[in-house]
This record gives structure tokens, sequence and C-alpha cells, in this order.
């Protein structure tokens, strides 16, 4: 994994542990390495993670090649369109300027590599990867590797259309949810017309949520840690909060409690500019909530019409879809069919099939 998938966890960091965790359970010896020096020789799969960042990626990519290792990818990948959107509509601050100036996609993504490369001693020591085009880098890894985990069918077909190839060996293997088996047909009162849940950041495109809403009698609640990185985006945030009467700002509560808010919320509304599959939709609609969806991730896979899509920096549909939602809520997927389709085992059971799979194909060469 990335170097820092430690100390700057993330949505993969979880995932990751996750299927560590399960596989063990499932008797194989699975472990998380972010060692750029980690001894390879002994281990019969590499599972590679993060076709979108792939400096550290690519790095394992050839030292796995060169020992001629199988190789499965999770490419937890983002569509390219839908960033390029963030990056000329959504961001604040610093980094708004700094895509004025580059405003070539591939080229930003150089510069932060050569970021990384300079102020992270462990990534000095590849820093011969950062010549040469990332986008080819991605493309080796995509059509060279054995096999790959998708999260969902939408992040294929965004790989496809972003590196321009047809994905061959494929498996999906959606993320699991950490359910609350609390949920009873006990009736709570909806205090709380629109809940919000994601970290404080210009991605989850929480400024143009209230700047859609502001003028209605919508009460509208948001729950998340500040990203110190988007310290413009939160202080603007926090501004827009204090100004208007039907937002509350709650900046971090238990998990327990998040399920508790889930429960006393008549929508959950998630307008992020680029996800791959928010586990909040998820959680959301197990306990009870009429779910509005961004559109720009590939939650439709698995959610299809039974939640509410919307465009995030369309501010008129933002607030017409969450109206809709209140007036005409839907939640027709079962507690069991989520529990049966978003399961951490069920995932594990799928990767341990597909690695399997990938060895039977290496004995019969």
């Amino acid at each position: 994994m990335r170097i820092d998938a430690y100390s700057k966890r993330g949505g993969d960091t979880v995932q990751i542990e996750k299927y560590t965790e399960e596989l063990k359970l499932l008797g194989i010896d699975a472990f998380i390495s972010t060692d750029l020096n980690e001894d390879l020789d002994d281990i019969d799969i590499i599972h590679l993670v993060n076709i979108d960042r792939p400096l550290e990626t690519y790095h394992f990519f050839k030292r796995a090649k060169k020992l001629s290792k199988k190789i499965v990818l999770s490419p937890i990948h983002h569509s390219y369109r839908h960033i390029d959107l963030h990056e000329s509509h959504g961001r604040y601050g610093l980094l708004k300027y700094f895509n004025l100036i580059l405003k070539d996609y591939w080229t930003r993504e150089k510069m932060k590599n050569i970021l990384r490369v300079a102020s992270n001693k462990d990534l000095r020591k590849i820093r011969k990867d950062i010549k040469g085009s990332i986008f080819k880098k991605q493309q080796i890894i995509l059509n060279n590797v054995d096999g790959i985990a998708l999260i969902a069918e939408g992040e294929g077909k965004a790989i496809e259309e972003d590196f321009n190839m047809d994905i061959q060996n494929y498996v999906i293997v959606p993320n699991g949810v950490g359910f609350d088996n609390s949920v009873s047909d006990e009736i709570i009162e909806k205090e709380i017309d629109v809940l919000v849940v994601g970290r404080i950041e210009s991605r989850k495109n929480q400024i143009n949520i209230i700047k859609a809403l502001k003028d209605t009698s919508i009460k509208l609640t948001f729950i998340g840690k500040e990203n110190p990185n988007h310290k413009k985006y939160y202080n603007e945030f926090i501004k827009l909060v204090n100004k208007h009467s039907n937002v509350e700002y709650i900046t971090e509560v238990s998990h327990d409690e998040i399920s508790n808010l889930y429960k006393k919320s008549k929508v959950h509304l998630s307008a992020s500019w680029f996800e791959v599959s928010p586990l909040v939709d998820i959680e959301a609609l197990y306990n009870g909530c009429t779910v509005v969806a961004s559109e720009h991730s590939f939650s439709k896979g698995y959610l299809g019409n039974n939640v509410y899509y919307v465009s995030p920096n369309d501010l008129e549909e933002i607030k017409n879809k969450v109206l809709m939602a209140l007036n005409n809520p839907i939640n027709e997927m079962s507690n069991d069919k989520l529990q049966q389709t978003f399961n951490w085992k069920n995932s594990a059971l799928v990767l341990k099939e597909f690695y399997t799979s990938l060895e039977e194909v290496s004995g019969g060469d």
C-alpha cells in the first residue's frame, strides 16, 4: 500500500484492513505492507492497491513482475471526468489557484508526486519512478496484472473510459459495512430533515449543499471532522453554518451516535464531486433514511432506483431532489439484502476464490 496508509488513514486503509482480517479467518496468511523494501520472495500473490496514486503501486508492481509473482490490483479508481469537474468548480484556497496555473490533470499529478517525494525520505528512494508519463505507468499496471478486484461495475467502466482499455480478468468485490444490529421496528421520531455525514472538505461539497438549501425551512445537520488540508474551505463552511439558522454542525460523534442520528433523520444527502462507493449511502439506507446520492459515484450499480441522485454542481437540482425525498420517501431495500451485499466476510470469500483461480492457472502453465 501507499507508505502513509496508517499516518493518513483513508477508505483504502479500512478496505484493505477488513480484507486482511477476514482472509485470515478463512485460513489465508494475509498481511499489509507499506514497506517499499518488503521481502516478496515467499509471497504467492501480491495484491496492489490504488491506481490513482500509482507511485508506490508502480514500484511494487515492477518488483512483483521481476519475481514472476501473480498480481491482483484493487484500483479504487475515481472517474477522471468527475475529478476534473471538482478541480475546475469545487476547489478553494491555494489549490484553486494552483489548478488555474496547471490546468492539465497529468501535470498536476506529476507536481503532486514531486512534492510527495521531496517531503518524504522513504519515497526519495524511488524518485526515479517520477520520470515519464504517469498515465503510461497506470496503463502498464492495468494491462499486466493477473486480475483486478473492482468495487463496482461502474468502476470498471470508468477505468475502460479513462485508460482506453478493455478489462479482462476481473471480479466485483463490494465493500462491507459495519451494520448496527440493534435496528428494530421501534418508531423513532424523525427530528432532522436532512443529515449529511462526511469529512468537511471541498470534495464532499458541503458548501454547495448549504447554498442549495439556505433559503428553505429544511433543518440541515452536518457531521464530520475538519480536513486540516482544506482550512479555507472549512472556514467558509463555518461562516455559512453560523449565518443560517436552519443549519447545524456537529464536529465529531461516536459510531453509535451516528447510527442514532441516521435513525432520527428523514433524508441523508451526499453530493460529493467524486466517490467510488460511499458507505454513508448504505448506512443511511440501513437505518431508515431516504437517500439522495451523488451521481458522481458508482452507487447506482448497487442501489439502483432505491435512492434519488443529484449532480454536485446543480444547486437547483440538489434542492428539488431533497424536497422530493422529503415528500416522497423511498427505502425499499431490505436490511437483509443490504447485509448480504455489503458484507466483509462475503468480500473475502470472493477474493479467496479469485486468488485460487489465479493459482490454478499458474499451476496449469
